[in-house]
């Protein structure tokens, strides 16, 4: 039912991903020995889903996939999380480098767009563009993999080995590569989205969530232990800080987190106030929730330079950070 009410809005070729509404308040969890300066990096590299998708699916499919009044090809109502991310880096937002797609899993395929790439086909197609020119991955490039939504919403995995080794594979071959500073980011609960009402049971959804986030974490400080010390993986906590929000969303500037501003109903009806909404559909979030995300995803990676930062401590100078920046936007 729910895929049919996706398909009935954004068109048949469309995928869509819980995951998107999956990323609100982050901590972020340094597992190298390696320091990661934001000062140094010259460019963003993103291998996601439609929570990172800056316009590949729309072009992809002739403006099918994520059409108006959805913004310039995007799964929201404005810039993605990565867009503000990228420009507090002081750098410009780059399409060439993020090879995220609507529908997109952590494997090979997407989960519903015909013949469209997963995270690891995404992967695989950069690096083979590095190797036809005998070239290695940017040293001082942010590579970013963010996914796993859509193997358990639209693909129904209920093995989270399956895209937690997807991941796995996927950090190993940038690393290979010659990358030298990979994010990760995990999973918030999926039975917390709108469009969870759709099924059975949310427990089941966010047990999923659970495994994933437990093997996931495990996985990625096997990676520390392997990698050599010139490397830094960071892991989002993408889950701890979604709970945060959900429960307090006026200290983020977002007061309804429990409806979405578009509705998939005949007719369609998109609210007046967008601003205050955490979904944009029951899939994605609002450009002002994926302001938040940027906004939090780089004052996370800022506290990495404090050496064995608490993580209480950490919490509490990203949300600080973050609520600066809010009560300055809503002044103006």
């Amino acid at each position: 039912m729910f895929l049919q009410k996706i398909r009935y809005y954004f068109g048949n070729a469309l995928v869509l991903s819980p995951l998107s509404l999956s990323l609100i308040g982050l901590l972020t969890t340094p597992v190298n020995a390696a320091n990661l300066s934001l000062e140094t990096i010259d460019e963003v590299y993103v291998f996601g889903d439609s929570t990172s998708d800056v316009g590949r699916a729309f072009q992809a499919t002739n403006g099918i996939v994520n059409a108006p009044p959805n913004f310039e090809g995007r799964a929201s109502n404005g810039p993605v999380w990565v867009e503000y991310f990228t420009e507090l880096l002081g750098l410009t937002p780059n399409p060439d480098t993020n090879f995220a797609f609507v529908g997109a899993t952590t494997g090979t395929d997407g989960a519903v767009v015909p013949n469209s790439p997963g995270i690891l086909t995404q992967v695989n197609r950069y690096i083979d563009s590095l190797e036809a020119i005998n070239a290695s991955a940017d040293p001082n490039g942010l590579y970013v993999v963010w996914g796993g939504g859509n193997d358990y919403v639209l693909s129904q995995t209920t093995d989270p080995t399956i895209p937690v080794n997807n991941i796995s594979m996927t950090v190993n071959a940038l690393i290979d590569i010659g990358a030298k500073n990979v994010l990760v980011f995990n999973l918030a609960d999926l039975g917390d989205f709108p469009i969870a009402q759709q099924f059975p049971s949310t427990d089941a959804l966010n047990g999923l969530v659970q495994s994933h986030n437990t093997l996931l974490s495990e996985v990625v400080t096997n990676l520390k232990s392997t990698a050599s010390a010139d490397i830094n993986i960071s892991l989002i906590d993408l889950n701890a800080g979604f709970k945060s929000l959900i429960n307090n969303p006026d200290i983020f500037g977002i007061s309804i987190v429990d409806e979405p501003c578009l509705t998939s109903l005949d007719p369609l009806t998109i609210c007046e106030n967008p601003e205050d909404f955490f979904f944009w559909d029951e899939f994605h979030l609002t450009t002002d929730a994926h302001r938040v995300v940027g906004e939090f995803v780089f004052s996370s990676l800022q506290s990495e330079s404090i050496p064995e930062p608490n993580s209480s401590l950490s919490l509490i100078l990203v949300t600080a950070f973050s609520i600066s920046v809010l009560l300055k936007q809503k002044a103006i």
